[in-house]
């Protein structure tokens, strides 16, 4: 039995899609055999023998879920969050700052000692005080040793 990839192929080029975008009557093989060149395969299209597959568009299934479960909440912890490293380091030297300004202030007011400022701003810089109220918690703490 003889292929139809060549008429496939002549098919494919004259409606301008892929090979497997082109769909053949089964009821007409012996037709489209006989067919060689592009203007008999022309005269099978127009006749509606040879066909050129629907498009099969894209399913958004999965996007609306994913859009649901994001409108939940889901997915958007501070390990999802892309940040390049010069906008993690501006997060952190904003922080960083105003722990700083804030123990400063309080060694001014001496509401805290020398030595516990010290320890307070080895402690912001490993991450061990991670916010202003972080801060006041830690030295409610000491102050009650």
């Amino acid at each position: 039995m003889k292929t139809l990839l060549t008429q496939k192929r002549l098919a494919a080029h004259v409606m301008n899609v892929g090979i497997n975008k082109v769909w053949l009557d089964p009821e007409s093989l012996n037709e489209i055999k006989e067919a060689i060149t592009k203007s008999d395969i022309k005269a099978l299209i127009k006749d509606g023998v040879i066909k050129k597959k629907a498009n099969v568009g894209v399913k958004r299934r999965a996007g609306r879920i994913r859009e649901a479960r994001k409108r939940k909440g889901r997915g958007r912890g501070p390990g999802k969050t892309k940040m390049t490293p010069n906008q993690k380091k501006r997060d952190y030297m904003i922080r960083i700052r105003n722990i700083r300004s804030h123990i400063q202030s309080m060694k001014r007011n001496k509401s805290i000692t020398h030595k516990q400022a010290h320890k307070f701003r080895r402690w912001a810089k490993a991450s061990l005080i991670r916010s202003r109220k972080d801060l006041l918690e830690k030295t409610k703490q000491e102050n009650i040793k």
